[in-house]
C-alpha cells in the first residue's frame, strides 16, 4: 500500500489560527477568564473539549463542557461561513506533488467535524482526502494520539505507513505518540511552537520543502518493505 499522508487543518491547510485565538480570547473576556497569551498559545493543537476541560476546572466553571465547546463552535463556524478562505502558500502544490507520488491524503484536526467539512470544503480540497478526522470522534484529543491513529485506522494503513503534517506542539507529540512520521510546518500565526521533535521541519511549502517532504513520505514504504 501507498504511503498516507495525513494533514493537520488550522494552521498547516488554512492560516486559521489568527481567527481561532481572536475568537477565543473574546470569549475569554466574556467569561471574565485571566489567561495570558503563552498560556492560550499552549493550547493550540489541543481538541477543543481538552481546552475547554481545562479551563473548566482551572476556573472551576459553572458550564459544561460540552456547552463551552458548543459556544465556541457556533462562534467559529459563523465566522468561517462569512470569510472568504485562502489555502497556505504551496500546500495545494503539495497536496498535488504528493498525490503524484502515489500517497493517499487524510485530515486529522482537533476542530469539530462541521468546522473540518466547512473549512475543506470552503478551500476546495475535499474531495482531495479521503477521510476527514476530528478530535470529537475518539476518546482523547492531541497530544495524545487517538485521532491520527483512527485516521490511519480508517485508510487501512499501519502507524508504520503514515507521515503527519503539523504546525503546533501537541500535534507533533501527537504524532510521534502514534509511531508515525512527522513534518514540522513553522507557522507564525501560531505562536512560538516547539517542533524539534518531528523528523522534519519547513518554514513554507515551497520547492525545495514539497521535494523534502515528498522524499521523507515515500521512504516509509521502502522502510515497510
Amino acid at each position: 500500500m501507498p504511503p498516507l499522508v495525513i494533514f493537520d487543518m488550522d494552521g498547516v491547510l488554512v492560516d486559521s489560527e489568527p481567527m481561532h485565538m481572536r475568537l477565543e480570547r473574546e470569549m475569554f473576556e466574556r467569561l471574565s477568564l485571566p489567561i495570558s497569551e503563552a498560556e492560550h498559545q499552549a493550547f493550540v493543537g489541543m481538541s477543543p473539549a481538552g481546552m475547554w476541560g481545562t479551563i473548566k476546572a482551572r476556573f472551576d466553571l459553572p458550564h459544561a463542557v460540552d456547552d463551552l465547546v458548543e459556544m465556541d463552535t457556533d462562534v467559529k463556524a459563523r465566522e468561517i461561513g462569512a470569510t472568504p478562505l485562502e489555502p497556505i502558500d504551496g500546500v495545494e502544490e503539495l497536496i498535488a506533488d504528493l498525490e503524484d507520488a502515489g500517497c493517499e491524503l487524510a485530515v486529522a484536526s482537533s476542530s469539530q467535524k462541521r468546522l473540518i467539512e466547512a473549512v475543506t470544503e470552503g478551500l476546495g480540497l475535499r474531495q482531495r482526502f479521503s477521510h476527514l478526522v476530528s478530535a470529537e470522534e475518539v476518546r482523547r484529543g492531541k497530544p495524545h494520539p487517538d485521532v491520527f491513529i483512527r485516521a490511519a485506522e480508517l485508510c487501512g494503513r499501519k502507524p508504520a505507513d503514515c507521515l503527519v503534517i503539523e504546525d503546533s506542539a501537541n500535534g507533533v507529540r501527537a504524532a510521534l505518540a502514534a509511531g508515525m512520521k512527522c513534518v514540522g510546518f513553522v507557522n507564525e500565526s501560531a505562536g512560538r511552537q516547539d517542533l524539534s521533535g518531528a523528523d522534519l521541519v519547513v518554514r513554507n511549502f515551497g520547492d525545495a520543502a514539497r521535494k523534502e517532504i515528498v522524499a521523507l513520505a515515500r521512504s516509509l514504504s521502502f522502510l515497510r518493505d
